[in-house]
């Protein structure tokens, strides 16, 4: 009796093992299958066994339905681990019909090349091409989009309800992140190195899609059809060996990053029925010379030509409203912009353009940002329009060719660092309307020679002057209520400084706001004013403070009709001026021009 029942355990296990080693309910030919009980006459393709080691082979060719004992059932699904496993497949034909790819399907198929999945496709689970070595491409054609798994030299064409022409794989996208499926040339199947696009697909025009032909490194031409309707994000990304591109009229976008990198790109002709032009769309192409935007274009993006070396000229159109950060950072060879009347611009457009010798800014621009013209060394003068309202951080800072600047008085504010190591700066007129001067604002401008702020003016911030080593006279109006820490110090060549504050509204200043400046410099001030500043924190290190109403000659310099007569702060006649503040006709001025006050 015993021996029975372990006769009868034995029995059973075995069956449960043989049950377990089975992954299928039937085979038709060399395919095997799994009754879906969900779906009515429904299977799912399915593994050989569940061991590690599959058997397909060769090409699986998977029909759309299977007849079994008597019951056609349709193929909706590959299930599972199908084709885990198998070294020796080489192509699996998908149907129209199959709604869910399942867990792993594909992994270890070392000899598979090619992968199409059909638009009835629903649902894609977890999938690894891990161990695929010769699969180059998947085309899926359904809107289900996936990111495989160890994938790295698999090339995915989602091509929604496309299909395949010659060589190219067209089917529906939304181009560039919009909500809009268009008609879009998705992939490329050819190896040539000049390309000619289809002349249109289904009788109209299309797109081109995102990542077309990103890095592409043999592409050498592309010839376009009339019925383009636009570029795609990152379409020629990469493609390091195109040179020409023509787009032909009636295109109406590039999308951002279409040509970034395309280092041997020398020209590209663009419509103008092109209206948007995206982020980098040619960032890094090195190689580009010139360019002219179209007359449609609203805005010029961040970073377009982000780090374009050769770039000498860009023509940028009226239509332009706004010109966004790094549009023409780093182009190094840029010799030359006009930028239209009323356009906004943002922080760093043209950073770093070292060859930049001629800027035109258009009436109506409202400000200068930050950094906007940073690291320009060639630029060696500007024409601030009145419109400007603020000169912003670092705008000019490392200008060192930059001679001469007039401020207008529409201006407010100058940024921090704004002038910074101007170091071929002489002359700054700043006109009335400035009421803040910003930390380092005109830091290591080492031949300044002199500076008279105007009335309006409030604060000057901390080193504002410091290391302006040629500077020989300042005015400070009476309007200004602080005056940060180290703001002239190392002015070695100041001889005067000349300030109108008032007893009533004098400040003590920091003590190392004029450190080592000329220890003879004089400290002009208002009449009465003397024992004010000699008592008063930071300014009581001058050792020679002259009040302004007991110095003869201050208000009444003669005035002649041949050449103007120069007299220093102390009333006497100079011949030969050199540099500083003096009073000609009866008004203070820095050398080469008149302002009083």
């Amino acid at each position: 009796m015993r021996k029975s029942s372990l006769n009868f355990l034995f029995v059973l296990l075995t069956l449960i093992v043989t049950a377990k080693a089975s992954a299928h309910d039937f085979a038709v030919g060399n395919i095997y299958y799994n009754i879906v009980p969900e779906y009515e006459n429904a299977v799912g393709v399915t593994s050989i066994s569940l061991a590690e080691v599959n058997s397909y082979s060769g090409s699986v060719v998977i029909p759309a339905t299977v007849e079994y004992d008597g019951v056609t059932y349709s193929v909706i699904s590959i299930e599972d681990y199908a084709f885990r496993g198998c070294p020796n497949l080489t192509s699996v034909e998908i149907p129209y019909g199959v709604k869910y790819i399942k867990t792993d399907v594909f992994s270890g198929c070392s000899s598979l090349t090619e992968l199409i999945f059909p638009s009835s496709i629903v649902d894609i689970a977890y999938i690894s091409f891990a161990g695929c070595d010769k699969l180059r491409r998947v085309i899926n054609f359904s809107f289900e989009t996936f990111s495989p798994y160890s994938a790295s030299n698999v090339k995915i064409i989602n091509a929604p309800n496309g299909s395949i022409v010659g060589d190219f794989v067209f089917g529906l996208s939304k181009i560039n992140g919009g909500d809009v499926y268009y008609d879009t040339l998705c992939g490329y199947l050819g190896y040539d190195i000049n390309v000619v696009l289809p002349s249109d697909y289904n009788g109209g025009s299309y797109f081109l899609g995102e990542d077309l032909f990103k890095n592409d490194k043999v592409l050498e031409s592309v010839t376009f059809p009339r019925k383009i309707r636009g570029i795609g994000d990152g379409a020629f990304q990469g493609c390091t060996a195109l040179t020409n591109i023509t787009i032909p009229d009636g295109a109406t976008i590039i999308g951002g990053n279409a040509f970034n990198g395309c280092s041997s790109l020398v020209s590209v002709s663009i419509p103008n029925t092109v209206w948007g032009i995206g982020v980098g769309a040619f960032q890094n192409c090195t190689s580009l010379t010139g360019i002219t935007l179209p007359e449609a274009l609203s805005a010029i993006s961040l970073n377009t030509f982000w780090g374009c070396l050769s770039l000498e000229s860009a023509v940028i159109p009226e239509s332009v409203e706004l010109i966004v950060s790094g549009a023409f950072h780093n182009c190094t060879s840029l010799k030359s912009i006009v930028i239209p009347e009323q356009t906004r611009i943002s922080d760093g457009v043209f950073y770093g353009c070292k060859s930049l010798t001629s800027v035109t800014i258009g009436d109506g621009v409202p400000d200068l940002p930050d950094g906007i013209f940073e690291g320009c060394s060639s630029l060696a003068s500007i024409e601030i329009p009145s419109s400007v309202v603020s000169i912003g951080e670092k705008a000019f800072r490392g200008c060192s060719s930059l001679a001469s600047v007039d401020i207008p008085s529409c201006v407010v504010s100058i940024g921090k660092e704004a002038f910074r190591g101007c170091s071929s700066l002489t002359s700054v007129t700043i006109s009335e309307g400035v009421e803040t001067i910003g930390n380092y604002a005109f830091y290591d401008c080492s031949n300044l020679k002199c500076i008279e702020l105007p009335n309006g003016v409030v604060s000057i911030g901390s080193f504002a002057f410091q290391n302006c080593t040629e500077l020989a006279s300042v005015v400070i109006p009476a309007s200004v209520t602080s005056v940060g820490a180290r703001a002239f110090r190392g002015c070695t060549a100041l001889e005067s400084v000349t300030s109108y504050i008032l007893p009533e509204t004098l400040f003590a200043i920091n003590k190392n706001v004029f450190a080592n400046v000329n220890a003879d410099c004089v400290l002009y001030v208002p009449e009465g004013a003397k024992d004010y500043y000699a008592s008063t924190g930071g300014w009581s290190t001058f050792t020679n403070i002259q009040e302004l109403g007991s110095t003869s000659g201050i208000y009444g310099a003669p005035a002649e009709d041949s050449a103007p007569m120069y007299y220093d702060l102390n009333g006497r006649r100079v011949s030969a001026p050199e540099r500083g503040l003096y009073i000609v006709n009866g008004k203070k001025c820095c050398l080469g021009k008149n302002s009083g006050m």
